[in-house]
């Protein structure tokens, strides 16, 4: 229950962020990236990017497993890979990539391996 809690509150606090660089005219959309779900993966927040700046990515996998890679991809280029040795539905993964791994992508695509 915790754990749930504790998710809901992270993301809450992710969009409240948006929210006020939005209203304080911070946000500009000629920097949008779109973020591409893959195989392997039920959902991923965010889902637009729309600053490039450290991100903390949240994920829910498809059904459990072990031994799994997590990427995140820019076409053929990748940003960042992260060993699993088991995931499940049930709980929420976060990643966090940096302004700098996210400089010049034109596309981000996650998926598990």
């Amino acid at each position: 229950m915790h754990d749930l809690v504790d998710n809901a509150f992270l993301e809450a606090e992710y969009i409240v962020e948006g929210v006020a660089d939005y209203l304080r005219g911070k946000l500009k959309t000629k920097e949008e990236v779109k973020v591409n779900l893959g195989e392997g993966l039920r959902y991923v927040v965010p889902q637009t990017l729309r600053r490039l700046k450290d991100i903390i990515f949240s994920f829910r996998v498809n059904q459990p497993e072990r031994k799994k890679i997590l990427l995140f991809e820019d076409g053929r280029r990748l940003i960042k890979k992260k060993s699993l040795q088991r995931v499940n539905p049930a709980e929420m993964i976060r990643m966090k990539l940096t302004s700098q791994k996210l400089k010049s992508i034109k596309s981000i695509k996650v998926r598990l391996k």
